[in-house]
């Protein structure tokens, strides 16, 4: 699916994206704020810029032009739809989220571990959420470091967030590393080459734990490594998209669930529920963690109807009409990355499907088992379908219809059709599908 909007940087941090440059400077005072981290914190982390806003498409001088700031430009070939993308540039309708973000740091600050896990659709904004609580903490004084779970298809890459998180602190031979032991720098110098450069003791270390003992004394290591980032003013580190996350980042977020005892560390995890099929190897990792006292789980909804109506007057920069609001509330149903799509495919709301939506869509459908395709196929011509009907023009039993709409396989994520019942749709009928559209 297309990556989520980010929120704008905060000044006097650095990005948090680990490819991005590491080039830091002192956080701004604020009054009332957190205290400011002691020398040897790391410095704070703050999601990626958001450049210039976007050329107005022609034929639509009607509406009013969008702001230049939270805008993202984005050349791609759109077969003649705008290649603009433009995005709001503040955080519509997430107090209560942030809250709990927020009450879960003070926790960790207070001595009392925290997880805190991000659920929501892709484009619902898991991310825009998670840098705006990252940048106002991090201006604040706490320290965020921040990594990424990587897709690789068929592979897998160990601890590609961790080592995104810390690949920073190696880069600019961050002071706290000389605190540590050598026996602790050596493990994770296999994990980050350079986070052992400081050490006088020896080499460092080369490869991947490649055992159950290596990986434990690994993991005690970046216990160590996060308690003495957080000493001071707390932690916070970040892993995003963990429906991607590989079995050795699976496993250390389950150490540290276990081995925490009082550091001062919040770890918010985001991921995509309706990317987890019956066996996916996170869902019992879930089922544990989210369970554990210091642990809570966001659920992020799309935005409501008022707050679609919000969103696009920031893009635009005054009130939306109804009929556009209207419209991108039928396409975008709430959902804040494909509304800004689809905007930007049109700032009348009628423009075509964006390539960077229409991909997304039929890379989830092509997922799906052939008889899920083809009830995808028959279910997109209505908004609701009667089961008898949808079994007849299908030819499946009704049995195998239900089957493929829960996504019944090992790999495949769930389908856009989804189940009604009469109390759903009002009507009489037994049961019905109807279909999530945003053309």
């Amino acid at each position: 699916m297309p990556s989520e909007h980010q929120a704008a940087p905060t000044e006097g941090t650095i990005p948090c994206n680990p490819d991005s440059s590491t080039t830091t400077s002192s956080p701004p005072s604020r009054p009332n704020a957190m205290p400011a981290p002691a020398s040897g914190a790391p410095s704070p982390a703050a999601p990626p810029a958001t450049p210039s806003s976007p050329a107005r498409p022609s034929g639509s001088s009607r509406s009013p032009s969008p702001r230049r700031r939270g805008t993202v430009p984005a050349a791609r070939d759109t077969g003649g739809v705008s290649s603009t993308r433009v995005s709001s540039a503040r955080l519509i309708g997430r107090t209560a989220e942030l809250a709990t973000l927020e009450a879960a740091l003070a926790d960790a600050r207070a001595g009392r571990p925290s997880l805190a896990f991000v659920a929501g659709e892709s484009g619902v904004g898991k991310t825009r959420l998670v840098g705006a609580f990252a940048a106002t903490v991090a201006a604040a004084g706490v320290p965020v470091l921040r990594g990424e779970c990587v897709a690789l298809g068929e592979g897998e890459l160990p601890y590609a967030p961790i080592a995104g998180a810390l690949r920073p602190l190696a880069r600019r031979g961050h002071p706290v590393l000389a605190t540590l032991p050598a026996d602790v720098r050596r493990p994770l110098a296999a994990l980050v080459p350079g986070l052992d450069v400081l050490s006088p003791d020896g080499p460092p270390g080369a490869g991947g734990p490649s055992g159950d003992g290596d990986r434990a004394v690994l993991f005690e290591a970046l216990l160590a490594l996060l308690d003495a980032l957080a000493r001071d003013d707390g932690l916070v580190l970040v892993v995003e998209d963990a429906h991607w996350a590989d079995a050795s980042t699976r496993a250390f977020l389950s150490f540290l669930a276990r081995g925490v005892v009082d550091e001062r560390l919040l770890v918010v995890a985001t991921y995509r529920p309706d990317e987890l099929h019956r066996r996916h190897p996170l869902r019992p990792l879930l089922a544990e963690l989210e369970g554990r006292a210091g642990s809570r789980r966001i659920d992020l909804p799309r935005l409501t109807r008022d707050e679609l109506g919000d969103l696009l007057a920031d893009v635009l920069g005054a009130p939306a009409d109804v009929g556009l609001v209207d419209r991108l509330w039928t396409r975008g149903e709430g959902n804040p990355l494909f509304t800004e799509e689809l905007l930007a495919a049109g700032l009348d709301g009628r423009g075509g499907l964006p390539p960077t939506v229409s991909g997304a869509l039929r890379l989830r459908i092509e997922r799906l088992s052939p008889a899920a395709q083809e009830v995808a196929r028959v279910v997109a011509i209505g908004r609701a379908v009667d089961h008898a009907v949808l079994a007849t023009a299908v030819g499946l039993p009704e049995r195998e219809i239900h089957a493929a709409l829960r996504g019944d396989s090992s790999t495949a994520p769930r389908p856009a059709a989804r189940s009604a019942t009469p109390a759903a749709t009002g009507s009489p009928s037994a049961r019905w599908t109807s279909f999530r559209r945003a053309t």
